[in-house]
């Protein structure tokens, strides 16, 4: 369910499966950033998988979270609900 709110949130419409998944890639000006979703755990693996793959292509890596924030690994994460009001800010704007 909250992947759902964040796809609708974001308008997203691509992911990425081969071998691993990454549940939303954005392009920003030829860049790639890869958005993982999880309830609680923040397990890196997919999206460092996904790092590996495309290197330098990748601007930015998050981690949308139910609750914790910080960063690891140069994974930048987010709670759901700070993510959700900042996107709505930026629609108002």
């Amino acid at each position: 369910m909250l992947e759902n709110i964040i796809s609708t949130e974001m308008d997203a419409r691509f992911f990425y499966r081969n071998g691993f998944e990454v549940d939303f890639i954005i392009q920003d000006d030829g860049e790639l950033i890869a958005i993982e979703v999880k309830m609680t755990e923040k397990d890196v693996k997919q999206v460092k998988k996904f790092v590996e793959k495309f290197g330098n292509k990748v601007k930015k890596v998050i981690i949308i979270d139910m609750e914790k924030e910080g960063k690891t690994d140069s994974v930048e994460i987010i709670p759901a609900w700070k993510f959700l009001l900042t996107k709505l800010k930026k629609h108002k704007n």
